[in-house]
């Protein structure tokens, strides 16, 4: 018990004022606190370079299970969410989402890669890239959406680790996928934002 106590007073100190400004500019690139950011580096031993967003409930604004989208066919963008995505200089910033809708049929699957345009389009162009999964909610991976390859997929194709990244969601679905792909952390999107 007293090793743990100093290796945890030890790992708390406070940093030299050159490596706390460092790692203040990293965690501001990443939209985290210090705290937060901290926290990760001593999990995974570095500092995230890419964040997985949710988008209905953690973007924008969601009506019980679907995503509001009023008369013309636009998003309402959450509190807070823009300024922070067109703050972020992090090295990706992605969307994962389950949008159901389509195979449901209230939205077309054009009408739903049109939302995350939308949300980059208001957000400072800082979306790099995003998977949706279009299934029918009666599907045997109901209870996986996001799902895990999404994430895989995305961070194969930018040439990333799934220990460089985290999520921030909205929903039990998403801390499950953020845990089954091995990320870093998840957040709760209203401690994110």
């Amino acid at each position: 018990m007293h090793c743990w106590r100093r290796a945890a007073k030890a790992a708390w100190k406070p940093p030299r004022p050159e490596v706390a400004r460092l790692r203040m500019r990293q965690a501001a690139a990443v939209g985290l606190s210090y705290r937060q950011h901290e926290a990760i580096l001593l999990q995974v031993g570095r500092s995230p370079r890419a964040v997985f967003f949710d988008l209905g409930g953690t973007l924008v604004r969601r009506d019980a299970e679907e995503i509001w989208i009023d008369d013309a066919g636009r998003v309402q963008l959450l509190p807070g969410v823009a300024a922070k995505l067109a703050a972020m200089t992090v090295h990706a910033v992605f969307v994962v989402s389950d949008l159901v809708g389509v195979a449901e049929g209230h939205l077309s699957a054009a009408q739903a890669h049109g939302l995350v345009w939308q949300v980059d389009g208001e957000a400072g162009d800082r979306i790099d890239d995003y998977a949706l999964c279009l299934e029918p909610g009666s599907s045997s991976s109901a209870g996986e959406r996001p799902k895990r390859g999404m994430v895989f997929n995305l961070l194969h194709r930018h040439g990333l680790t799934a220990a460089a990244a985290i999520m921030v969601g909205s929903t039990r679905k998403n801390a499950v996928c953020a845990g089954d792909a091995g990320l870093a952390d998840f957040i709760w999107s209203e401690n994110y934002f």
